[in-house]
């Protein structure tokens, strides 16, 4: 028997971190659209929180971290703001909605969603109208080499969608059936593990040379991993942790391999496909021949798991100048 599994590069939840809202709880047949007065703003990481004074009707509105807004250049909204919202409604039967235009205050027209169009204004902002969108880096701007350096979170960059069937084993659909989503310890500010943490990072990373090792920044939760390169004293036995214990080799000069073992995190991703107790996970970063582009590979070995090994693969656009936020999870 194979599992339907549907992961998401974002995901959204209101004030309280207690609840999780995946996209298939929203209606796409329509987007309407909201004007009225702001009551709540929590302008944070996982993700933004508005609530909205509709005629009398407080609507919960969803949309992305704080990092992406002040990335799409969105100013922090206000209480006692006026704004026109556009986007997909509960399916649930409730005032709540997940925001794919925004007008502020100024006449600004914020696009948040890739397939979002312009409805209000024509000084407009967003995702496919600024540094987020489909950039490739001019050649002669390029004057770094190598991975050594911050690659952005951009469209390309979001976190991977896992095949749709997943080989899973009995084992493993008897603890698939019993997540609770709600339990997910990502909603709670509790940084995940891997592969998780790199798979379905949908945010900046940077690589750090420090000799012998590696360091890999993430700027999603400020988690920083360590590969240990060809020269360093490899443990036989390294204590289990979220992230794993990884090594790395050159298989040229631009491709990074890493393998991590000693994995104590207990979840594949956020829908709550479980891991096993002895996963590996091979993972290839591979530069363009212009240097501009960063491929990314991964294989997921689990044998408690899957029935096979799972791979996936994403890859990052390089736009000079850009640094890495801190997260600074549920602070408002």
């Amino acid at each position: 028997m194979k599992l339907i599994a549907t992961t998401l590069g974002l995901f959204f939840l209101p004030f309280t971190t207690s609840a999780h809202h995946s996209l298939a709880n929203f209606d796409r047949t329509t987007v309407p659209e909201l004007e009225g007065e702001i009551t709540r703003v929590a302008w944070m990481n996982p993700h933004v929180a508005i609530t909205l004074n509709v005629d009398g009707v407080a609507w919960e509105l969803e949309s992305h971290p704080q990092i992406t807004m002040v990335r799409l250049g969105v100013p922090r909204l206000q209480i006692g703001q006026r704004i026109t919202v556009a986007g997909w409604v509960s399916a649930q039967d409730e005032p709540r909605m997940r925001l794919n235009n925004l007008l502020l205050p100024d006449g600004t027209e914020v696009l948040l969603d890739r397939q979002a169009q312009p409805r209000w204004s024509t000084e407009v902002i967003g995702i496919g109208v600024s540094e987020f969108s489909n950039i490739r880096a001019d050649s002669a701007q390029t004057q770094v080499s190598g991975i050594f350096r911050v690659w952005p979170r951009t469209l390309e960059a979001q976190g991977i969608r896992w095949p749709t069937d997943l080989p899973l084993t009995p084992h493993a659909q008897s603890v698939y059936a019993r997540w609770d989503r709600t339990q997910d310890p990502a909603l709670q500010c509790e940084p995940p593990g891997m592969p998780r943490a790199q798979a379905q990072n949908p945010f900046a990373i940077q690589f750090v040379d420090r000799g012998n090792v590696i360091e890999l920044r993430m700027e999603e939760f400020d988690q920083v991993r360590t590969i240990h390169m060809s020269g360093e004293v490899i443990e036989e036995n390294p204590q289990r942790t979220p992230l794993g214990y990884s090594t790395g080799r050159w298989e040229d000069e631009s491709t990074l391999v890493v393998r991590t073992t000693a994995i104590s995190y207990t979840l594949f991703n956020q829908a709550g496909v479980p891991l096993g107790s002895s996963t590996e996970v091979v993972e290839r970063f591979s530069l363009s021949e212009d240097q501009v582009r960063l491929n990314y590979d991964i294989t997921v070995i689990d044998e408690e798991i899957f029935t096979e090994p799972v791979t996936g693969a994403k890859y990052w656009i390089w736009m000079p100048g850009d640094e890495l936020l801190p997260y600074n999870c549920g602070e408002d």
